[in-house]
């Protein structure tokens, strides 16, 4: 299975998990992504937040990321954070 098939398919995992946690549409939330490499999960969660923002430590990441999408606006603040890669899915509400 190639990389992008993978993450697919966690993104579509991870949108399961929070539709059956919060009971309703995800569209009027915004999404802290901790940990989103080159986007390809961001990519498919963008379709099913009403924003989203993706953090990673990765140098290459982050620059190929802004290559494709403008920074966020300073005053943004976040219903919830999605941590890839520590635990399943940890859905935390703030």
């Amino acid at each position: 299975m190639d990389n992008v098939t993978s993450r697919e398919r966690k993104a579509q995992t991870a949108v399961a998990e929070f539709e059956d946690f919060f009971k309703s549409s995800l569209h009027d939330l915004c999404l802290l992504n901790v940990g989103e490499s080159a986007g390809i999960i961001d990519n498919y969660l963008s379709d099913h937040f009403g924003s989203l923002v993706g953090v990673d430590i990765d140098e290459l990441a982050i620059a190929y990321q802004l290559e494709l999408v403008s920074p966020p606006d300073d005053d943004l603040s976040f219903f919830m954070v999605f941590f890839q890669g520590y635990g399943h899915n940890l859905v935390t509400r703030y």
